[in-house]
């Protein structure tokens, strides 16, 4: 999978509170998966917590951070009926892949992408 492409690397934002973040206007992912360009768009309106850290652990990940774009995109994938045809393997990649052209900490990357990896087939299924 080459480079993620984002339409808008800075996402507007609207604070709702309860951890929980409005876009503000629509963005775009972009990637090539080998044999065609894909993307999906997250419409303007989405709502998201950004990154599901718990609590115990956001001395280390922040919930708003240099994740955020990638954040949002991976919780629209995991949601939204018109992206289920990204794979939930998919979207953990392009979660990861994602993080790094954000210059995310490997480290960092690397603990929320076996987060997702491994406690997200629960927020998968019941979308």
């Amino acid at each position: 999978m080459s480079p993620i492409k984002y339409s808008n690397r800075q996402p507007k934002l609207q604070y709702l509170g309860n951890k929980q973040w409005k876009l503000l206007e629509a963005v775009t992912m972009t990637w090539w998966d080998g044999s065609a360009e894909l993307s999906v768009t997250a419409s303007e309106g989405f709502v998201s917590d950004l990154a599901s850290v718990p609590w115990w652990a956001r001395w280390a990940i922040p919930v708003i951070d240099d994740h955020i774009l990638p954040s949002i995109m991976h919780d629209w994938c995991y949601r939204e009926k018109s992206a289920r045809w990204v794979r939930k393997i998919q979207s953990d990649k392009l979660f990861l892949k994602g993080m790094k052209i954000f210059a995310v900490a490997s480290w960092r990357r690397h603990v929320m992408w076996i987060g997702v990896k491994y406690g997200g087939q629960s927020s998968y299924q019941s979308s």
